[in-house]
Parts: structure tokens; sequence; C-alpha cells
């Protein structure tokens, strides 16, 4: 079962263009005689929490390679959001608010399968980090009170977060009919990209009603890139300024995306509708300041917990390790950096450990020998030792080649009391290992196993 389609479509990074209508509209604006200028200026500091709702419609197809060979599904999806947002710094070096969601959900369709992810209960209090990188501005959402899947994660992962269209607004006082452009990470962040190679996304302001309500529009073409692959992005849309109250009050956005197939999800061929409505927060059961204020932004759970479909083991990993194939008795995931391909884990059930029997050292390191045959090389590191959690782990690193290229394999054991047992397998080139830093080892030793005494795990039957 491939995951990514669902990290691809409910994370949405971009959709549909017809730009030809909306150019000639910005031509007609363009050529009005001199009028009043607006100060378009957000009033968040000044504002308590506000409550946002937004819808998402997308349909399309998704592109996959399998065995070399091009294939394509179908899909549909359809998710709503409901959320206070609370904002509580908003500096120069970063920008950090507060949610607490009412309603998290969609409804995705792939060829004949169905996926419906909700937000559980409780995980709706999520605190929002926006910061510069050293790539490009960065958005990190966590939930404050329990690891998210990545499921979960993709879900509140959309295009136009509410705290961003105030960057989509001029820095300096304009005329109805001007128009200005939005930087490529500003871009980056509303499409919900890694970053904006070439982006050619624009805004203008088209009017302003009674009642001092400005309409912006947006269009544009951006190609970027997320996860290291090429995406091509056309927007259309148009936003409403109350410039009285200094707030963003609804956006509408059409996109239409191109990716490629990237080492971690499919390709998307796919057009999304968003609509978003903002006003201020009603009643005292939304989010309270002092819930606000007492989040520690220093201990937040930021990793990602993984649950195996069978419910019997889990485990948490880093943001940079994606979920991209399940099996009947285990996953594989692939670590990215900055879009480049770092390292494979393989993690399976095997057969219950017999207590009177345990495996040693050297058996294993036998085992690992025979399963790598012509291309063994050479055993790096073979040692033992317990988890925190009480597991026994037995650890060879071995080095070989594959095809001409030097690899480097990092097997591992785990076992509980009750016979549980699990391997992990990290592939990665020599050159690389410092780049997976600690992951490795995050992992394991926050491996556990879920239930009673193991029972034989089935056969690696594809789902």
């Amino acid at each position: 079962m491939m995951l990514q389609p669902l990290t691809a479509l409910l994370s949405l990074r971009g959709l549909l263009g017809a730009i030809a209508v909306w150019a000639a509209a910005i031509e007609g604006i363009s050529s009005l005689p001199a009028q009043e200028t607006f100060t378009l200026t957000p009033k968040r500091k000044a504002t308590p929490a506000t409550k946002v709702t937004l819808s998402l419609k997308a349909s399309g197809k998704l592109n996959f390679s399998e065995n070399g060979e091009a294939t394509s599904s179908p899909m549909t999806l359809s998710a709503a959001m409901e959320y206070d947002e609370r904002l509580v710094e908003n500096s120069k070096d970063r920008t950090r608010l507060v949610r607490k969601y009412q309603t998290a959900q969609a409804d995705m369709t792939i060829g004949e399968g169905r996926l419906a992810p909700r937000l559980p209960v409780d995980k709706r209090l999520v605190a929002v980090e926006l910061k510069a990188g050293p790539h490009g501005n960065v958005a990190e959402i966590v939930a404050v009170e329990r690891p998210m899947t990545r499921e979960e994660l993709d879900l509140l992962t959309y295009p136009a977060g509410a705290v961003l269209l105030e960057s989509l607004l001029p820095d300096q006082p304009v005329k109805i009919g001007d128009r200005w452009t939005i930087s490529p990470d500003v871009a980056a962040q509303l499409l919900a990209i890694d970053v904006a190679g070439n982006s050619e996304l624009e805004a203008a302001l088209a009017e302003v009603a009674p009642g001092r309500t400005g309409r912006l529009l947006l269009f544009g073409r951006v190609e970027g890139a997320i996860g290291g692959v090429a995406t091509d992005i056309d927007v259309e849309g148009e936003m409403e300024f109350d410039i009285a109250a200094g707030l963003v009050r609804t956006l509408k956005l059409k996109i239409k995306e191109k990716r490629n197939i990237g080492h971690v999800g499919p390709g998307l061929d796919v057009e999304c509708q968003v609509d978003m409505a903002i006003a201020p927060a009603q009643g005292k059961a939304g989010l309270r300041p002092e819930a606000a204020a007492a989040i520690d932004w220093d201990s937040l759970p930021r990793e990602l917990l993984y649950v195996s479909p069978s419910g019997k083991f889990q485990f948490a990993h880093p943001r940079t390790w994606h979920a991209v194939e399940e099996q009947a008795g285990g996953i594989m995931l692939r670590m990215l950096d900055r879009g480049e391909l770092i390292a494979q884990c393989n993690v399976a059930l095997t057969k219950p450990a017999e207590p009177d029997k345990p495996l040693s050292i050297g058996r294993f390191e036998e085992a690992v020998r025979k399963t790598l045959g012509e291309r063994f090389g050479k055993v790096v590191l073979a040692r033992e030792f317990t988890t925190d959690a009480g597991l026994a782990v037995l650890s060879v690193i071995a080095e070989g080649n594959v095809q001409g290229l030097a690899i480097q394999w990092h097997y591992y054991l785990a076992s509980d009391e009750r016979g549980n047992q699990a391997s992990l397998v990290f592939t990665l080139e020599p050159n690389l290992l410092e780049r997976i830093g600690g992951s490795h080892m995050a992992m394991i030793r926050s491996l556990r196993f879920i239930g009673g005494a193991a029972t034989a795990a089935k056969g690696p039957e594809r789902k």
C-alpha cells in the first residue's frame, strides 16, 4: 500500500490556472486615473482570537512508477477545517500562533480505495511556528499534547494558512489598480512547497467597496520544488481585506499543479479550490489566552509517531523520515534532506523469539553475512545493548558493494520479554552517515511492542 498519495494531496501543495482572464482584468484596472491611496496593514496584534473556516476540494490523478512502468490513478479530495487561532508572537525572526481545532477531516478516493482521516480530540490543540531556515522559510505544525502521525500532520498542512495571507499584502500604500510582486519565500509558504525557484506570483488591488473592504486579486505561475521534486503551479484567486480592522476576511483560491514523481510520493496532475473565511472568535468555549500562553515551545513533541496497521508496534521518527510502503508485517521508510535521498529503513516483525534459546550476537552476525551474500564486504561493528524500554537489541553494521557503489547496512534485532521481536535495517552510503545523525538510534530507542505476547508473524503479503 503506497502511503504518499495521502501526504501529497492532504498537504495539497498546489492546483488551477486560467491566468489570461485575470491578466485582462488587471490590465483594465491598471489604466484607471489617479485615485486615493490605501494602506493595507494587518493589525493582528490588537485583535483577540480569530475563527477560521476552510473548505478544500480537489480532483485529478496521481502518477506512479512501478517497475519502470508509468501508471496513474484518479483521485478526489474534500476537506473541511474549523479552528480558533491566536497569535502569540510576531517578531522579525519568527511567528508563533496557537490553534484549537473544532473540525479537521478529509475524505479522499484513489482509484477504488477510500481514505477518511480525522484529527483526534486529544491532538486538536496545535502550535504553529514560522521561521527563517537556511534554505527558505519553514513552517512547523505540532500537536501540543501528543505526537502526531504523518497522516495527521498532512491533514493540517494545506495551502494558504490564515496567518500567511497577511504576507500577501503590500508594504506600502497602494491605489486601485496597483499591482505588486509576491516574494518567492511567501509564494512557497502559501502553496506549502519547499522552495519557489521561479515565481511570477503577483497581487493587485481591484477595488475598495463601501465599508472599506479591499478586494485583492492573486495571479501567476510558480515553478518550485517539494521533497526535491520539480512542481509547476498556476494560481488565481481573490482575497478580501478589512482595511479598518486590519484583517483578512476571505480567500478564494484556484490552483493547478503538475508535479513529478518523487522518492517518497507520486506525481500529481490535480486541480484544487480553496475557500477560507476569517472572523473574530465568539464564545468562551474557544481558544483561551491562558491556554495559548501556557505552552512550553521548547518541549513540544515534534517527532512523528508511526503505529503499524496491525497495532503491534510503534516508534517515533524525525519528520525527515517518510513512510512509503506498508506490508502485512512491516514498513519501508526513506529519509530526505533538502530533497536528497539519504537513507532507507525497513522495519518488520519477525517470528517470535524463543526465551530459552536467545539469539547470540555471533549467530546474528552470521545471519547478516548470509543475507548480504556477494554484497558483503566486512563487519564494521557488532554489539548488543538494552533500551530504556527494556528491549534487548542486537546490532551489526556491515559494509559492502552494490553495482560498484559502497553501501553500509545497519542491522538491528529488538525483542522483549514476551517474545515480540522486530528487525530494523538502515541502508545508506557510508559518506551520508553524518547526515542521518542519531535519527536511526532514536527510532530504535523509541520502539515499543503493543499488546500481549508475540504470535507468529504473517508473511510479506502486500496490501
